[in-house]
């Protein structure tokens, strides 16, 4: 917290600082939105989506084996196999929420030119 300061100098000084913390809270704003950007810009594309269809059909295989090599369906129905597609389904989902989230704010956030 910023107190009142006590002489013309002091005061120059605490606006200083400020703006000392204010660009080191940009750069690394801007690292984040570097990376942001261009996990936007990887997610947005065809192999990204292929890579989440690959991952299912994966799931799928693994099933289809271990229901062949069992000779039942009751591995399909266990529920480390249904963990597995959960889980992993979950955290994309999680994290390109979270990206569309920051690419929303980014698009509105008006931009400074200082």
């Amino acid at each position: 917290m910023l107190r009142a300061p006590q002489s013309k100098g002091e005061g120059n000084e605490q606006r200083r600082q400020g703006h000392i913390d204010a660009n080191r809270r940009h750069q690394q704003g801007g690292i984040l939105r570097q990376s942001a950007g261009l996990a936007s810009s990887l997610a947005s594309r065809a192999p990204f989506f292929a890579f989440c269809l690959g991952l299912v059909v994966a799931w799928l295989i693994q099933g289809v084996v271990m229901v062949a090599s069992r000779g039942t369906i009751q591995p399909f129905l266990q529920s480390q196999y249904q963990l597995e597609i959960n889980t992993t389904t979950t955290i994309i989902t999680f994290l390109l929420v979270a990206l569309l989230q920051n690419v929303k704010l980014e698009m509105i956030r008006p931009h400074s030119t200082s």
